[in-house]
Parts: C-alpha cells; structure tokens; sequence
C-alpha cells in the first residue's frame, strides 16, 4: 500500500464513518430498535477494523521505503541537510499515535453497539439507556473523525516532506554527466557545499613538501571560512576517480598545484573545467607548470615560496566576485 494509496484509503474511511453515522439518529424515539441496528453494516465495521490493523504496519513500511529511496548511493553520514529527518519522524509518530487512537475509538462504538444487542436480546433498552448510548458514540464518532483527518493530513505532509526532500536531491545531481569509468551517466547524488574546496597536487614533487602545501591552503581558506578537500585523506570504497569526481562536483570552488605537470592533476584540472568550477592555479615560478602552452593564457597564482602562496590565494578569493556570489547563493539555499 503506497503512500498516496494510504491516504486515499483515509479519505475514505473518512467518507464511511460520516456516511454511517448521518442521520443516524433522526427519529430515534419512534424506531429506536432501527436505529441501533441499522447504521452499521457488519461487513463495513469489520473492513475498518482490518484497514487499522493493515495501515498500522504499512504507511511505517512506505515511509521508511521513501527515506532509503532517498539516501541510495549515498551513505546518510555525507547527507548535509538531515532537517527533514525530524519532520517526517514527528509526523510517523503523530500519524501512529492517530491510527491507534482512531482504532481504540472504533472498538469503543462496536463494543458499545454489542452491549445494545445483547441488550435488546434480553428484553431491550428504555429510552435513557438508548439516549445515553447516542452521546456517547456521537463523541466516538467525533473522536475517530478527528484522528482519521489528522492522520491523512499528516500523511499527506510527509509525502510532501520526501517530495521535496528528493526534488532537492535531483536538483543537486549533475545532469547528464558521462562517468569516464563506468561509461554509464553518473548518478551519485550531489549535495552542494559551496564551502568545500577541491584541493588537486602531486603528492611527492620537487617543488614544495606536500605537508607544507597543504598548511598553507588550509590557512588561506580558513580566513574564508573554506574548507579544503585533500584526495589523499579520504578513503572511500569506490575507485579513486569517482571520489575525486564526487568531491569536485560537490563544491564551487577546485584548486590545483600544477608546478610539476602531473598527468593526474592535469586530468582533473581538465574535469573541474568541463564541471564550470571556478579554478585556481598554483605554480611556482620557473616550474614547468608556467610553460604548458594549452593553459597559457588563463590566469594564475606564481608563487616564491609558500608563505606568499598562502597570502595571495586568500587574498585572490577574498578580492573575487565569483567566488563570493557563489558562498551568497550556498547560505541562501541553505536558509530556504
């Protein structure tokens, strides 16, 4: 039973419990006995007691489908907006609590409806005695209406809630991206980080020590408050590739060390330009990355030492529209 099909299902049950009990009690004093028998068919008060028991087990079942469809490819420890976990489950436990209640209030107005028939089996009720048993399931009824109505509602929250919560998902992959591979298009959900910056270098060169270039780009960024994103201090169970991939699709902004001409970093620099990143180049100056004839013309950071590395690149992001544009556009998303 899907979700929707649970809420149609309430809507009418809803329908029901207001069809049997209309008018149920309009000429009571001149056919009583019509009136306790005659509103409830046994056939329909044992359908609604089948569908409490068959809701009760299934809409956990839908929704709990509902999150792993939403967290597939994706371990919910990466997951960076968990704010929907704590709407859903206060609904699921709001819409239990309504499921239970509706039950217990519908047993009550069968099990009440029994004592009439044994009743009137024994030689009947006065009329205080039917009077008694009309308030007391008028009540009923509105209990059990007012539980069947929150509880659609509150399902119907919750698939608006996964509704929204997958569009989003959607909307961060990249679209139509070609895993180089797999062969097949990528489809690792993408959480957008504005603030995560890829971090591309050789991790042995002749040019810098790699401890040292790190320090100094996680300085740089700090004062932005960036955060680097290193490939040799993550370790994931997938193939080297789509880790990196994963990583520079991820945030807004790629960094690339390229003084030695490394192919790896070159391969990646050539990824972060086909994902429109906005890229910065680090070369020392006199390095064989200052003489790649391709990348020529597009600007870079040419540095002495590290020290000055560190200061031009938090200077170059702190002076950049770009990339200041891009931290506004993330903290609004995240405020929607």
């Amino acid at each position: 039973m899907s979700l929707p099909h649970l809420i149609s299902r309430l809507a009418q049950i809803e329908n029901t419990v207001s069809v049997l009990f209309h008018g149920q009690f309009d000429g009571m004093e001149n056919d009583s006995v019509k009136w306790v028998i005659g509103p409830l068919d046994p056939t329909e008060v044992s359908n609604v007691y089948a569908w409490f028991d068959i809701a009760k087990v299934d809409f956990t079942g839908e929704v709990l489908q509902a999150l792993f469809q939403i967290f597939v490819g994706k371990k919910s420890a990466d997951w960076q907006d968990t704010s929907f976990i704590s709407a859903i489950s206060s609904r699921l436990q709001a819409v239990a609590n309504n499921l239970q209640e509706g039950y217990d209030a519908w047993k009550q107005i069968c099990e009440a409806r029994q004592e009439i028939y044994l009743g009137m089996a024994k030689g009947g009720f006065n009329k205080e005695e039917i009077w008694r048993f009309r308030v007391f399931t008028e009540k009923a009824k509105d209990s059990l209406l007012k539980q069947i109505t929150a509880a659609r509602i509150n399902l119907q929250e919750i698939v608006e809630v996964v509704e929204h919560v997958k569009a989003r998902k959607d909307s961060n992959k990249a679209p139509s991206i070609r895993c180089p591979i797999t062969g097949q298009v990528c489809d690792l959900p993408i959480i957008e980080n504005a603030k995560q910056v890829f971090v591309g270098f050789q991790f042995v060169s002749i040019h810098y020590k790699s401890p040292s270039l790190k320090v100094m780009i996680k300085e740089a960024l700090e004062k932005l408050n960036l955060s680097p994103f290193f490939a040799d201090e993550h370790f994931e169970a997938v193939h080297i590739s789509c880790e990196i991939c994963h990583a520079m699709q991820q945030g807004a902004v790629c960094i690339f060390e390229i003084s030695d001409s490394n192919p790896n970093v070159m391969f990646e620099l050539g990824f972060a330009y086909m994902l429109g990143k906005f890229t910065i180049l680090l070369a020392r100056k006199g390095s064989q990355g200052t003489q790649i004839a391709d990348i020529a013309g597009i600007h870079r950071i040419e540095y002495d030492d590290l020290v000055e590395c560190r200061d031009t690149i938090a200077r170059y992001l702190s002076d950049s529209s770009t990339v200041h544009n891009l931290l506004v556009q993330s903290d609004k998303e995240k405020n929607k």
